[in-house]
C-alpha cells in the first residue's frame, strides 16, 4: 500500500469457511487506526437489503464522508439525492465518484483502501455475481491513484475474469502459511480459555463461538478426551508460544512439543483438523 505504483486491486482468495472475511476484519482493525482505511462493506447472503449494487455504492460514499477529508465538501447534495433516487448506476457512479474524487487532494500518508468483503456472496432470488463485478468494472477506472480496492471472495470464475483486467495483487487464504495461522490461533484459544476442570463439550462451544463457520461441526469432536489437570495447564501456560498476532506465527519445535501435556497436542490435532 506504501507504493504509490502498487496494485489497483488487492484479492484476498480462498475456499468457503477459510476464514477471510476474519482476517480482513483484523486487518480493518489494525489498519483503521492508520488512518489508510476509506470504506469497507461486507456482503451478506442473508442480508437482501444490503446487496444490490446501489446499495454498495450508497455505502461505500457514505464511509468516504468519515474517513477522506476533503470528499463530503465536494458532493452536490441535489446530485446526490437525484441519483439515489433514480438507482440508475452511470448517474451513481458520476455523482458519488468520478465527479467529487477529482477534486480531492490525495492525502498525506499515502494510498487509502475501499474494502468488499464477500463479493460473490449472494442471497436467493436477487441479483447475480455479475452485476456486482460490473460495478467493480466500473468502478476501478474512475478512481484516484491514490485509492485502492481490496475484495475476498472464494475462486469464483467471474470474479478472477473481472479482476484480471486490473492486475490484482492476488493474496491466496491457503497452504502451509494459513496453517500455521490456523494452529497460532488454536493454540491462543486454547492458552485462554483451557482450565483444569473444562470438559470437552464446554471447549466444543469455545471453539464454536471463536469459529462461528464451524458451528454444528464441532459436537463429538473432543468426546473422549481426558480432562487436563491443573498441573498440566500451568505446564501449557509456560510452554506454549503466543505467537498471535505479535509475529507471524512459525511451527513449534520439536522441544516445545515434547513439552505440551499428550491431552493438549491430541487436543489442538483435533482442532486443526476440524478447521481444516
Amino acid at each position: 500500500l506504501a507504493d504509490p505504483d502498487g496494485a489497483r486491486t488487492l484479492w484476498l482468495v480462498g475456499r468457503g469457511g477459510t476464514g477471510k472475511t476474519m482476517a480482513l476484519t483484523e486487518w480493518l482493525e489494525r489498519k483503521v487506526q492508520q488512518k489508510c482505511v476509506a470504506a469497507w462493506h461486507f456482503f451478506r447472503h442473508d442480508e437482501v437489503s444490503q446487496s444490490s449494487p446501489p446499495m454498495l455504492l450508497s455505502s461505500l460514499s457514505a464511509m468516504l464522508c468519515q474517513h477522506v477529508p476533503g470528499y463530503q465538501a465536494q458532493l452536490d447534495a441535489a446530485a446526490v439525492s437525484h441519483a439515489l433516487a433514480s438507482g440508475e448506476l452511470h448517474e451513481l457512479f458520476h455523482t458519488l465518484f468520478s465527479k467529487p474524487l477529482q477534486f480531492v487532494e490525495a492525502p498525506f500518508g499515502g494510498p487509502m483502501v475501499m474494502c468488499i468483503d464477500a463479493l460473490d456472496e449472494v442471497p436467493v432470488d436477487t441479483q447475480s455475481v455479475s452485476e456486482r463485478l460490473n460495478v467493480i468494472l466500473n468502478m476501478v477506472p474512475l478512481l484516484p491513484h491514490w485509492l485502492r480496492i481490496f475484495v475476498t471472495s472464494r475462486d469464483n470464475h467471474q470474479v478472477r475474469r473481472t479482476l484480471e483486467q486490473f492486475e490484482p495483487l492476488v493474496l491466496p487464504l491457503e497452504g502451509a502459511l494459513h496453517r500455521a495461522d490456523m494452529r497460532a490461533y488454536l493454540r491462543l484459544v486454547v492458552r485462554r480459555y483451557v482450565r483444569g476442570d473444562c470438559n470437552a463439550p464446554a471447549l466444543e462451544r469455545l471453539v464454536e463461538d471463536e469459529f462461528p463457520e464451524l458451528s454444528g461441526m464441532m459436537e463429538g469432536q473432543l468426546r473422549g478426551l481426558e480432562r487436563a489437570s491443573a498441573a498440566e495447564f500451568k505446564r501449557t501456560q509456560s510452554a506454549v508460544p503466543l505467537y498471535w498476532p505479535q509475529q507471524r506465527p512459525q511451527p513449534p519445535t520439536a522441544a516445545e512439543e515434547e513439552q505440551v501435556p499428550e491431552v493438549v497436542q491430541a487436543l489442538l490435532q483435533q482442532l486443526c483438523e476440524s478447521a481444516e
